[in-house]
């Protein structure tokens, strides 16, 4: 589900607009899916406001995070009447029951932001909002684990990997998930990534 309306610099406007787009989407799906409800959620939303020290501002770094952190949390939020539907059907947590999968970014990933990456990749307001995002897909990890749903976050890979091989990559990771894979964050290959 897009949520791209959720991305604005006020954060008054920004909770509501977030909030109403969700209750919409969420509406919109239930048309969809019914009594089966939502196996998988995957939140897509990605931005990225380039600014090194000398740039960044609290506007900008707003910006970001209400699109990549605040906007998969608000949806998450409203889709969990869906998820929990669909996982009250199953017994095992993975995949074929409930998920939500947030794409995040190796670029959110704490322990790799030192030496030659963080040098060539000074985004501020990018890796921070990505770094959240990791967070929230943690606690959400924890307080949808009573639930049956799994939930992890996932690093799609960027160039030279052209669209197509990470998308055959990503699905096949998503196809693949499992009760082991909760709480995780993995790479496109389906490799562990470090926090």
């Amino acid at each position: 589900m897009e949520n791209s309306g959720c991305a604005a610099f006020s954060p008054s406007p920004v909770a509501h607009t977030c909030n109403q787009s969700g209750e919409r989407a969420a509406s919109e799906v239930e048309d969809v899916v019914q009594e089966d409800g939502l196996n998988c959620l995957i939140n897509n939303a990605g931005i990225n406001v380039v600014a090194n020290l000398d740039a960044v501002t609290a506007d900008k770094m707003l910006e970001n995070f209400h699109t990549n952190s605040v906007a998969p949390l608000m949806l998450t939020k409203a889709m969990l009447p869906l998820l929990n539907r669909a996982a009250a059907k199953g017994t095992s947590t993975g995949i074929h029951r409930a998920a939500v999968i947030n794409m995040s970014s190796l670029l959110g990933s704490e322990e790799l932001n030192w030496g030659e990456q963080s040098n060539s990749f000074k985004w501020y307001p990018y890796r921070a909002s990505k770094s959240a995002l990791n967070i929230i897909t943690r606690c959400l990890a924890v307080d949808l684990e009573e639930h049956g749903i799994l939930c992890m976050a996932l690093h799609p890979g960027w160039a030279p990997l052209i669209t197509e091989e990470s998308i055959a990559s990503v699905l096949n990771v998503i196809g693949g998930l499992s009760e082991r894979d909760h709480g995780s964050f993995l790479h496109y290959n389906g490799e562990e990534l470090p926090w």
